[in-house]
């Protein structure tokens, strides 16, 4: 689903919400007042449980500063 970044007209993403994709979309689609523009293409790839294809990818990820500051931040909470 494509969603224009219009202020104040987008839903809340929720993280702990049970469906929360589903409660984004309904919410944006309300306050947009216009039916959502879907995709065939991916746009986005989302790995469950954060795995990743190779070892390699995976050392790439965890030796970027921005990973190590998100982990950080996290971990203050």
């Amino acid at each position: 689903m494509l969603v224009p970044n219009i202020p104040g007209r987008i839903g809340r993403w929720v993280q702990t919400e049970l469906g929360n994709d589903w409660t984004f979309i309904e919410e944006t689609v309300r306050l947009q007042g216009q039916a959502p523009i879907f995709r065939d293409q991916v746009v986005a790839r989302v790995r469950p449980g954060g795995a990743f294809d190779t070892k390699l990818d995976e050392w790439r990820y965890r030796l970027r500063v921005g990973s190590r500051f998100r982990r950080a931040v996290v971990a203050r909470k």
